[in-house]
């Protein structure tokens, strides 16, 4: 959560997290299927929680040990639900879902034995429902403390076609963290 303080008035500017995973099936050395889920929420936007999930087929374009690229694609189902009643396309409620069509890219650098970055910038076109459509980039650097943990700066900025009225479509967020790696 984020305030800003003017003029003696205390406003919440931001208030929001999400979290989301892919997993990976190598089909071939250049072919993969994939699932990925992912929860979200903004109480600036007043969305209670918007759950994704995805399953779709990537191919592998570069994959080397310091660098790799792939690009995706698949279908997709999004649930929305705010806390108040919103206006979607005419629609008022609380709960919005749409099928979408899912495509991105992911690419991955090891810059050096310490410094890694990684970007993703994912498109979701909602075919039915609210017909949301979602535009996602992520980027990182990360800074490796361990084999096992690293610490990381990263830039989300969103585009999202349907918020209430008065919401920016447009939104950026700047995070720090600590990443712990499970697993091999």
């Amino acid at each position: 959560q984020a305030r800003s303080k003017v003029d003696g008035d205390r406003e919440t500017t931001a208030n929001k997290w999400g979290v989301s995973g892919r997993q990976d099936l190598d089909l071939g050395p250049h072919w993969f299927a994939f699932v990925k889920l992912g929860v979200d929420a903004d109480r600036l936007l007043e969305l209670k929680h918007r759950s994704n999930v995805a399953t779709g087929l990537g191919h592998h374009l570069i994959r080397s040990e310091r660098h790799t690229l792939d690009v995706f694609s698949g279908l997709s189902l999004t649930r929305s639900v705010y806390r108040e009643a919103q206006t979607i396309n005419d629609k008022t409620d609380t709960r919005f879902s749409n099928t979408g069509v899912l495509i991105g890219e992911e690419s991955s650098h090891q810059l050096n034995d310490t410094v890694s970055m990684k970007q993703r910038l994912e498109y979701n076109q909602g075919l039915s429902g609210d017909k949301l459509n979602l535009l996602r980039f992520n980027g990182s650097v990360n800074v490796a403390i361990s084999k096992a943990t690293s610490l990381s700066v990263g830039l989300i900025r969103t585009y999202n076609s349907k918020v209430p009225p008065g919401v920016k479509k447009v939104d950026a967020s700047l995070f720090t963290g600590l990443n712990v790696k499970l697993g091999r």
